[in-house]
């Protein structure tokens, strides 16, 4: 019984190999932790307090180096709504072994990986789930991941503090998603917070950086503020399957990250407005891309002729190495073979809200009814 505790800790709760003092900021900001979840939050205080030693000497060690490394080659970034086919892309591209990426572990202890800290990855590893709950997708410790929850481990400027936050979500999403109202100052911080996460992956990985965050998508301009000349590829899929995919994602998701609990009415109304906003946003901000450094690629299509599709990939990108790595996509790709996604019934109310509220993007790509 106490090891699933312990397990439960470590692996699914990101927060809990976290920067000690972003924990104490965001308990600060949000006294009003339910009950039931005070045990988390004590448990996750005591991890992070605990790992403080790591991180200072990390900070002695490499301050210098990711104060100096240069990003020879800018990063490509994968965007795309939640559950839109970005993880499925990222660990298919990942099999490239001229990418790097932010792995789990540099996700959740961007604080002390450099140092390697081989104890705790060990043990992270070992209770790791071996898939997600939301959806059965194969997990580990070294697997490509969001650098979004470094973002959220090191500062306090990352909307996935809305995971833990619920009642806050929509706010966090304003402030370090859309950039609403954020002065110029606090925008500067992001920037060089998300900046000294890719420092420290490239130091780690020596390549160039393949990257995937939902939240980059509506980050466009921000983005190419730090990076000119980076690389975007975007993935849509189905509205009406990236809602119900995306229900599925917060049912199963806010029950094991939260301190906080809401109401059913309101996790809806937040699908709702964050695949508004991220897709008008998007859309607002893609022209700013040069033309040869973007493609677009259809879920489907990827699912239907995935080699095709990555060949397109490369040939728009104009990004060398396809065919050395076809041999490793294909093996990756027969693996998956067995893989069966979640099926999901929308009601006739949920699809008159998404035909009414997402009719911008099932009109421009033409989508019905699955």
């Amino acid at each position: 019984m106490m090891m699933n505790k312990f397990r439960f800790v470590l692996t699914q709760q990101p927060l809990a190999l976290s920067s000690f003092q972003n924990w104490l900021k965001l308990i600060i900001k949000h006294p009003t932790i339910n009950f039931k979840y005070i045990p988390r939050a004590l448990l996750v205080s005591f991890l992070t307090f605990l790992t403080i030693p790591l991180k200072i000497v990390e900070h002695i060690r490499f301050r210098e180096q990711i104060k100096n490394i240069a990003i020879t080659q800018e990063p490509i970034f994968i965007l795309g709504h939640w559950r839109s086919g970005t993880t499925h892309l990222h660990n298919l591209m990942s099999m490239d072994e001229n990418f790097g990426y932010v792995s789990t572990f540099q996700g959740f202890a961007p604080g002390f990986f450099l140092s390697k800290g081989k104890f705790i990855k060990t043990l992270v590893g070992l209770m790791l789930p071996h898939t997600r709950p939301m959806d059965k997708v194969q997990i580990s410790i070294d697997y490509p991941q969001e650098e979004e929850f470094a973002l959220a481990n090191i500062s306090p400027l990352s909307f996935y503090h809305g995971w833990y936050f619920p009642k806050n979500m929509q706010q966090y999403f304003d402030d370090f998603v859309l950039f609403k109202g954020i002065p110029q100052e606090i925008r500067e911080r992001w920037k060089r917070a998300y900046l000294s996460i890719v420092k420290k992956a490239t130091i780690s990985e020596n390549k160039r950086l393949l990257l995937k965050s939902p939240t980059n998508t509506a980050r466009i301009k921000i983005l190419l503020e730090i990076f000119p000349n980076a690389k975007f590829i975007h993935i849509y899929r189905n509205p009406y399957n990236v809602y119900s995919s995306t229900k599925r994602l917060y049912d199963s998701i806010l029950p094991v990250f939260g301190f906080q609990t809401i109401e059913e009415k309101d996790i809806e109304a937040n699908i709702l407005y964050f695949y508004k906003e991220t897709m008008q946003k998007f859309l607002q901000e893609k022209h700013l891309i040069p033309k040869s450094n973007l493609v677009e690629v259809k879920y489907e299509d990827l699912e239907a002729e995935p080699l095709t599709e990555l060949a397109r990939i490369y040939e728009e990108l104009n990004l060398a190495g396809f065919d050395s790595a076809k041999e490793r996509f294909t093996g990756y790709l027969n693996d998956k073979k067995a893989y069966k996604k979640n099926k999901h019934i929308l009601s006739d109310k949920t699809v008159d809200k998404i035909s009414q509220e997402w009719s911008f993007t099932i009109d421009l790509w033409d989508y019905d009814l699955p």
